[in-house]
């Protein structure tokens, strides 16, 4: 999150580190020696590991990357899934919506697709899907797996303003500023709720067949007032 009390631990580690990795050429062993300075130190600060956000196309590099990654360190990959139309309407907010109409510019990719190919490149047992309504308005059970899976325990989750989702009535909060970001600006109403599930009802229809049913508000719009489906 970057705030002040997120970044506590890295006070005193040294910049010497992160100048070595940025300087020069890109190399994956600056990036290994980069995360292996910082594990050693946040352990003594008491955490059990550190982690990278990554966004990424799987061109040669990567997959050398993926497996050096795996020789080097014990790698388990979490990835956090959200309701295909909500999540698509956040990327069109976050774009140029008054240049571009949504659904139309915009697409929900194969949630389980990528599942798939990431079990192949990490394995089934060192790769965990967390969904975002699940975990934060669930029973907990979403926590428990999650914690089971890190083998330590979450129980702490930093505030969530999309989950219950509040759409465009959601407020500026100053303990998460960047997430009301433009929220405001359009209404996910039913009806465009509706034309763009049209559009992207492939991901609703994997993801039952894969897991057997769907998460919890996917699939339906939401009464922004109270977070709970029409």
């Amino acid at each position: 999150m970057n705030t002040t009390e997120d970044l506590e631990p890295l006070r005193d580690f040294p910049t010497t580190h992160f100048r070595k990795l940025i300087s020069g050429r890109p190399k994956i062993e600056k990036y290994v020696n980069f995360y292996t300075a910082l594990y050693e130190h946040v352990i003594t600060k008491g955490y059990k590991s550190v982690g990278s956000a990554w966004t990424y196309h799987l061109t040669p590099f990567i997959r050398d990357f993926y497996k050096t990654l795996k020789t080097e360190f014990d790698v388990k990959q979490i990835k956090l899934v959200r309701d295909p139309v909500r999540r698509a309407f956040g990327q069109y907010l976050s774009k140029c919506p008054e240049t571009l109409t949504f659904p139309d510019h915009f697409f929900s990719p194969s949630y389980i697709d990528v599942i798939k190919e990431d079990n192949e490149l990490w394995g089934e047992d060192n790769n965990h899907i967390v969904v975002m309504e699940e975990l934060w308005q669930g029973n907990g059970s979403a926590k428990k797996e999650l914690s089971e899976f890190l083998d330590h325990p979450v129980t702490d989750l930093w505030k969530n303003l999309y989950s219950p989702d509040q759409g465009h009535l959601v407020k500026y909060d100053k303990e998460v500023p960047c997430q009301a970001y433009g929220q405001d600006l359009f209404e996910l109403t039913p009806e465009l709720y509706y034309k763009a599930k049209e559009k992207f009802q492939f991901v609703y229809d994997e993801w039952e067949d894969y897991y057997g049913s769907l998460p919890m508000h996917w699939g339906v719009p939401l009464d922004y007032k109270t977070g709970k489906p029409l």
